[in-house]
């Protein structure tokens, strides 16, 4: 979509698993997923932004998938400018099912 003027990207990511050597239980789960929520979204981030502005290579190829999705917006932009123009959000979703308590 189309947002200030910008291609507007959302990513979406679930991760579930387990922690293993979960010590003591000091820190509470839910701080556990929102740690691992920022992490995973600045790896994102820095990712992008290094492959759009350093690289200039969109490797998701996210220039096609906006082709594919929303041609209108694609042409308004153009081949060259779609990623160029490209701003991301992310939606990160970490859910810890169990954890390995070690005391």
């Amino acid at each position: 979509k189309e947002e200030n003027g910008k291609v507007k990207c959302v990513i979406n990511v679930e991760i579930e698993g387990d922690v293993e050597e979960y010590r003591d239980g000091k820190v509470p789960v839910s701080e556990l997923e929102k740690s691992y929520q920022d992490i995973v979204s600045k790896h994102i981030r820095s990712s992008f932004d290094f492959f759009r502005d350093e690289l200039e290579v969109d490797v998701l190829r996210l220039g096609e998938y906006c082709r594919k999705k929303d041609n209108d917006l694609y042409k308004k932009f153009g081949e060259e400018n779609v990623f160029k123009d490209m701003e991301l959000s992310e939606n990160i979703s970490v859910i810890i099912k169990g954890t390995g308590t070690i005391n």
